[in-house]
């Protein structure tokens, strides 16, 4: 019987974790499957989650060689429940090169068998997705290829991760279809985000069609496509290759229909702002508090650069005079500080 007494309901997790540690492999193991003993006792169920998932973290650091060998015997008898601690020891980039082949070639039979329950195959194609950086076969890509237009969702999002995952150089083939993708089926979905996050790898190759597919992603309203914040994430990477945004950008702010929390934008595609600082003084008069605040957080990156926003800065800053709930002056009395700090 597995060595469980230890770990108790009452107990913080992070202690539970901290003794799954010092078992050995074969108690990991059976922990990993512990079950409450009576459903109805809340205590029971809590003490076996902690027992189970505490084993199942410690099984990814576990030193014993014979770690992914024995999860993968366990998956190959017992099913595709024990891709989660697979995934967990994947994740751990100190493993052996050898484990994460010993992973593929245990995972690659779920990804083939399309007599298999979807989601026993959904769980294994998730996990290829951590194998990088070792490779994954071309037959293996072509079959996640494949279902990235599956009618089902989960398949489709866990062939997209798969994909994703990919080396640049063999993932550069599928830009045209994921930018296709990010706009159609995975619109509105986290899964579009995934895509934008990984364009900067590929703006070199596929320039055009990646510039079109953002302008009308961000043509529209945040999570209509994609979040807004996912482009503005990629923004520094792109660095000066990013400056035809700026009209895009400029577009999207003066339709700011809440108070954002963005980190400044434009400072890092338009770094002088010779283009970007005239447009925002126009936006910091805007007739929007929402638009005024999001132009005047502009304008402040750029501190003494910005020194003509001085009017207009002033104007929204007193008109905000006694009121507290003006975020606009607010940030037009930081943007001024900023400003003149070099002056």
């Amino acid at each position: 019987m597995a060595k469980t007494q230890e770990i108790t309901a009452q107990m913080d997790f992070s202690k539970a974790i901290e003794i799954s540690k010092t078992y050995s492999l074969e108690i990991l193991l059976e922990n990993f499957l512990e079950q409450p003993k009576v459903l109805e006792d809340e205590d029971e169920v809590t003490r076996a989650l902690n027992v189970s998932c505490s084993a199942k973290l410690a099984l990814a650091e576990c030193s014993d060689p014979r770690t992914m060998k024995r999860m993968t015997d366990c998956l190959k008898e017992q099913g595709t429940r024990w891709c989660d601690p697979i995934i967990e020891r994947l994740k751990n980039q100190a493993i052996p090169k050898s484990e994460r082949a010993i992973a593929l070639r245990a995972l690659t039979p779920f990804v083939n068998n399309k007599t298999l329950y979807i989601d026993f195959r959904i769980t294994a194609i998730s996990a290829l997705a951590w194998l990088y950086p070792h490779p994954i076969p071309s037959q293996v890509i072509a079959i996640c290829h494949e279902n990235l237009t599956n009618s089902h969702f989960g398949m489709a999002s866990a062939a997209l991760w798969v994909i994703l995952s990919l080396h640049v150089n063999l993932r550069d083939e599928f830009v045209p279809e994921l930018l296709h993708l990010m706009l159609t089926k995975f619109a509105g979905n986290s899964e579009a985000n995934w895509i934008v996050e990984r364009l900067p790898d590929h703006f070199d190759s596929h320039q055009q069609k990646i510039v079109a597919a953002l302008r009308k992603a961000l043509s529209k309203p945040s999570y209509k496509i994609i979040r807004a914040q996912s482009f503005f994430e990629i923004l520094p990477r792109l660095g000066m290759k990013g400056k035809m945004f700026i009209r895009d950008i400029i577009g999207y702010i003066s339709r700011e229909s809440s108070f954002g929390l963005y980190e400044p934008r434009l400072i890092h595609i338009d770094p002088e702002g010779k283009k970007s600082i005239p447009l925002l003084i126009k936006l910091a008069a805007n007739d929007s508090a929402y638009v005024r605040q999001s132009a005047i957080d502009e304008l402040a990156a750029y501190g003494p650069l910005a020194k003509a926003s001085i009017p207009v800065l002033n104007a929204v800053k007193a008109s905000g005079d006694g009121n507290v709930a003006a975020f606009d002056a607010h940030s037009a009395r930081r943007a001024l500080e900023l400003i003149n700090m070099s002056n």
